[in-house]
């Protein structure tokens, strides 16, 4: 049974797209230091975790990579959202045909793909706490729906 995780799935994705759209071309291209990319490139990465996340649920083994099949050029707030919205439906499909007991080998642990995708939304919570540093380096307010996290 995948409805618990499906409506915090659908809280965490929102609160991602609600940023995402307050973002400008010039604010998606924004880093706040060494070593962090800019900020479309999170929104990227989230898609591409989403996708492999999908993936284990279908092999059942968790494998991290690269291998998403979008673009690795510069995306615009478009881009990203379509991609974002592919990526849910991937996982909605895919769910709907999973049992949630399925085993998901996780590096030689074995949980329950309903645990599988609760990381997801821990993963998507903890670029959450990431985008707090992006959006005080633009100085920028965040949108009304983050008044769940105290902005």
């Amino acid at each position: 049974m995948f409805e618990p995780f499906l409506l915090e799935w659908k809280f965490a994705r929102g609160l991602s797209l609600d940023l995402l759209s307050t973002l400008s071309k010039d604010d998606l291209s924004f880093s706040p230091g060494f070593g962090m990319g800019p900020f479309w490139k999170q929104f990227r990465h989230i898609g591409r975790v989403q996708e492999d996340y999908v993936s284990a649920v279908l092999t059942g083994k968790v494998s991290f990579g690269n291998k998403s099949t979008h673009s690795k050029s510069r995306l615009t707030q478009d881009d990203v959202r379509t991609h974002l919205f592919s990526c849910d439906e991937e996982m909605l499909r895919v769910l709907s045909m999973t049992d949630s007991e399925t085993p998901i080998d996780w590096f030689g642990e074995s949980v329950r793909a309903q645990e599988h995708m609760w990381r997801l939304v821990g993963h998507e919570t903890f670029h959450h706490g990431q985008w707090v540093i992006y959006m005080r380096g633009l100085d920028k307010k965040f949108p009304p729906s983050w008044s769940a996290w105290g902005f």
